[in-house]
């Protein structure tokens, strides 16, 4: 398509190819704060300019910008530029939009190792996968996911009071965590049935 625009254009065209957002492979909807935001705002943004047009773009151009910039320097139109800022919102609450800024600039590293420890618990592969939560836990040890989901992996393989331990850590972070109620109570069951045999 673009070798074609540009075989049959008169004149050098402008080709702007813009994604509105990133891959989000680690979106987390219900819980924002597990969301690796630099990955989920990290959107596609081709562009074809004619010549030294890429020059006024600078190094760090933001699609709230982009327009912008091109219009000035192709049409001199003089619009001001905004401070490049990313937003983020769920879709029960669309149009509350909650700066996300500094979480695409300087991302924490610990979400990666949630969503990694995820991903390696539904293979089974429970030694990596606790690596990684414990990982998460280091650089976010309020993180009542992290807690849970290490929770059911030492449950599973049969570290009881560790298991409890991390299910009560999630519910001092987030008390109403109705998945770390559930599964502290059963754990329990299970270190009560084990300590009656």
């Amino acid at each position: 398509m673009i070798s074609e625009i540009l075989s049959h254009s008169q004149q050098p065209p402008i080709i702007i190819i813009l994604g509105d957002h990133g891959p989000r492979s680690t979106l987390n909807w219900t819980n924002p704060t597990l969301t690796y935001m630099k990955e989920c705002m990290t959107n596609l943004m081709a562009y074809y300019l004619p010549p030294r047009g890429h020059l006024s773009l600078g190094e760090e151009i933001s699609p709230v910008n982009l327009f912008r910039v091109i219009l000035n320097h192709y049409f001199a139109v003089g619009y001001s530029l905004l401070e490049n800022k990313s937003y983020f919102s769920t879709p029960d609450r669309p149009y509350r939009f909650v700066e996300v800024t500094e979480k695409v600039k300087n991302p924490n590293d610990g979400i990666l190792h949630f969503h990694l420890g995820l991903a390696l618990a539904r293979q089974g592969n429970y030694s990596d996968a606790t690596y990684h939560y414990s990982e998460t836990l280091r650089t976010a040890p309020d993180c009542a996911p992290a807690h849970n989901e290490l929770g059911v992996i030492l449950t599973t393989m049969g570290k009881i009071d560790e298991a409890i331990f991390h299910f009560n850590e999630a519910l001092r972070s987030d008390p109403g965590y109705a998945a770390a109620q559930e599964n502290l109570k059963k754990v329990v069951k299970i270190k009560q049935k084990n300590s009656n045999h």
